[in-house]
């Protein structure tokens, strides 16, 4: 009877014990999830707030249409916003319909590869257009450079400086200063 009346001790399971320990504290429903689960409710959110947003400018889009008309205000409910603008896009939807040409994708296909490779010979084009406008200032300033060292290196024999380089360069400075 003694060994019935003890009480049979559980072998200690230190997995268990750590597993519990150190379970994520995010209610998720899967254990180590709570993260993801949190993510997925962020994203849920964000959804429904850029919708609300969305409503918001179509709802301030037909009140000023219906000003625009003269029609008097109405407070109009989200549904019914959505319906308007619906028909409204379906409307310009069907006009350019009619006067779009029918392509299939391999036509869009060829269109859209023509149409990067004139924006890249545009790009490139324009590219040089500024290399070139870099270049001739470029020369243009070591030109100047060029005429005023000579102007200021000029000496004689003996090896005394020219004054009257110095004097012309004066001068065409005072001309530029009155000029401009």
């Amino acid at each position: 009877m003694d060994k019935q009346d003890k009480v049979v001790k559980k072998k200690f399971n230190k997995r268990a014990y750590l597993k519990e320990k150190l379970k994520t504290n995010f209610g998720s429903r899967q254990e180590g999830h709570g993260r993801a689960f949190l993510q997925k409710k962020a994203v849920v959110r964000q959804y429904f707030r850029q919708q609300r947003r969305e409503d918001e400018k179509n709802r301030k889009k037909l009140q000023f249409q219906q000003l625009a008309k003269g029609e008097k205000f109405q407070k109009l409910e989200p549904q019914s916003i959505n319906a308007l603008t619906k028909e409204n896009s379906d409307i310009n939807e069907s006009a350019s319909q009619q006067f779009r040409k029918k392509t299939n994708s391999w036509q869009e296909a060829r269109a859209e590869y023509h149409k990067k490779i004139a924006e890249k010979e545009q790009m490139k084009e324009e590219s040089a257009k500024r290399r070139k406008e870099i270049e001739e200032a470029k020369k243009k300033y070591q030109e100047k450079r060029l005429h005023r060292f000579k102007k200021l290196s000029q000496k004689t024999r003996k090896g005394q400086i020219v004054m009257s380089g110095r004097i012309e360069l004066l001068l065409e400075q005072l001309e530029r200063e009155m000029g401009s």
